[in-house]
């Protein structure tokens, strides 16, 4: 954003040319979507307004980390800890809880999980179907549904299968 490079045509021509745009979500990546271009979402939080329309979509959330737990909480505890949809510093802080950034492991294997998407054609395992499913099980049992369905709508999306393997308990 500071290169004596940058212009909004650039913006353009990067968004509509890339191969994937990898993104936290904070505005940029509107360009690559209206272009139907796959989008590696890192950095991610509030997890339960994710936009996951699109099989095109990959997803690296934030750690949650419980300063009472000692450790990262799951998807079930995330909700059950009222920061699911929080979108203020100060309701992370008043549940005890801090959000961790993705490292750049993480990042470089989330981004390997998108090209391997994108070789695949966006066709996904089982597991993945599966680990859809309990997403959406997750979302339907926090979110009521007709809010769930404004946000969401069909569940495409999913998390990058190299975060679900380190975070085994993530869907638990």
């Amino acid at each position: 954003s500071h290169s004596k490079f940058r212009s909004d045509f650039m913006d353009f021509f990067l968004g509509s040319n890339c191969e994937f745009c990898i993104s936290t979500g904070s505005g940029f990546d509107s360009i690559p979507f209206v272009f139907r271009k796959p989008i590696l979402y890192v950095n991610i939080s509030p997890v339960g307004l994710l936009n996951a329309s699109s099989k095109k979509f990959l997803f690296l959330p934030k750690h949650h980390y419980s300063n009472i737990k000692k450790r990262n909480l799951n998807l079930k505890e995330i909700f059950q800890n009222n920061v699911g949809m929080a979108l203020k510093t100060e309701d992370f802080s008043n549940n005890n809880i801090s959000l961790k950034d993705n490292t750049p492991d993480e990042i470089l294997n989330a981004s390997l999980d998108m090209i391997d998407l994108i070789k695949n054609d966006f066709i996904i395992s089982e597991k993945e179907i599966r680990n859809i499913n309990k997403f959406y099980n997750i979302l339907n049992t926090y979110i009521p549904q007709e809010k769930y369905l404004n946000i969401h709508g069909k569940i495409k999306s999913s998390f990058a299968s190299s975060f679900l393997k380190t975070n085994k308990l993530y869907f638990e």
